[in-house]
């Protein structure tokens, strides 16, 4: 993901998302590259809430798509300019909870059940 918030807001997002998971969310990579901050999540423990489950069922040390909205959330409400890309799209307030498939037509696994949550 990309954002053109800084960096200390940023943080600040984290802390308020924090509060809701337990303190258990952490940058898993958090860069600056020119006006650009990219940066992924990931969970302390992927057995407490907040984590990802993968395809197979098992538990990931990422960061799942609940926190991932609550941080674009609390990102809007920092700074109305924010201006987020993840998976090569726009994240706006209106669209920050759309759902996808990211399984299969055969098998299908939206976001939002990926999860520990």
């Amino acid at each position: 993901m990309r954002t053109n918030l800084n960096q200390e807001n940023l943080i600040k997002a984290l802390e308020i998302v924090n509060k809701k998971f337990g303190n258990n969310i952490l940058f898993n990579r958090l860069e600056q590259s020119g006006k650009w901050i990219n940066f992924t999540l990931k969970v302390k423990d992927s057995k407490q809430e907040g984590s990802r489950i993968g395809f197979t069922g098992r538990r990931v040390a990422k960061a799942c798509w609940h926190v991932h909205g609550e941080l674009f959330d609390a990102m809007f409400e920092l700074d109305s300019n924010t201006i987020i890309y993840s998976r090569g799209e726009k994240i706006t307030k209106e669209n920050n909870w759309t759902d996808v498939n990211i399984g299969s037509a055969f098998r299908p696994l939206y976001f939002s059940e990926a999860c520990n949550c």
